[in-house]
C-alpha cells in the first residue's frame, strides 16, 4: 500500500485494516492494536487502563488523522464506527512484514466480539503489570469486569493461546 504523507507507524495501522477489510468499533480497534503490540508488533502508541480496558489516546488521534487524510473511511453504523480502507486514495503495495506475519492472528482477533477482546486485552494488561497465575488473573479481571464474567473462561483460553503463540 503506497500512501502519501503517512509515516510508517500510521501505515501499520492501515495495514491492519487492509488485512481485516473492515473493523467494526473503536473499542475493538483499540483492543486489536493493543493485543498485537503485546504479541511483538512494534506499535509506538502508549496505552493506559480505562473503563473498557487498555486505551490509547494516541491511537485515537492517529485514526482521526487517517480519516481526515481520507486513507480510512469511518462510518457510523448502529451506534458503532466501522473502519475500512479508502482505496481511492491508496495504491496497493507491500504490507509491513511484522503485520503480514500476524495476518492469521489479526483476522482471528477481528472475528472476536468486542467484549471478549476487552477481556483478553485486560488480561494482557494485568499480566504486563506482573500478575501471574490463572486464579489471580481471573479474580482481578472479575473485579475489574464483573459484567463480563460469563465470557471470562473463553477469553482466558484465548489469552493463553495468544500468550503461548499458538497461532
Amino acid at each position: 500500500m503506497s500512501v502519501r504523507n503517512v509515516n510508517s507507524e500510521l501505515k501499520k495501522i492501515l495495514d491492519v485494516v487492509n488485512i481485516c477489510k473492515e473493523i467494526k468499533g473503536r473499542k475493538k480497534f483499540q483492543k486489536i492494536i493493543y493485543i498485537l503490540k503485546n504479541l511483538g508488533v512494534d506499535f509506538p502508541e502508549k496505552f493506559t487502563y480505562h473503563y473498557y480496558g487498555p486505551y490509547s489516546q494516541d491511537l485515537q488521534l492517529e485514526l482521526d488523522e487517517l480519516v481526515e487524510l481520507r486513507y480510512l473511511n469511518e462510518e457510523l453504523e448502529r451506534k458503532s464506527y466501522k473502519y475500512t480502507i479508502n482505496y481511492n486514495e491508496i495504491v496497493d503495495d507491500k504490507i509491513d512484514t511484522q503485520i503480514m506475519e500476524k495476518e492469521k492472528v489479526i483476522n482471528y482477533l477481528n472475528s472476536l466480539d468486542a467484549q471478549t477482546l476487552e477481556l483478553i486485552a485486560t488480561l494482557f494488561y494485568l499480566h504486563n503489570d506482573g500478575l501471574r497465575g490463572e486464579k489471580y488473573l481471573k479474580n482481578k479481571t472479575k473485579i475489574l469486569k464483573p459484567h463480563l464474567k460469563s465470557k471470562l473462561d473463553k477469553a482466558f483460553e484465548e489469552f493463553n493461546k495468544l500468550l503461548d503463540k499458538k497461532f
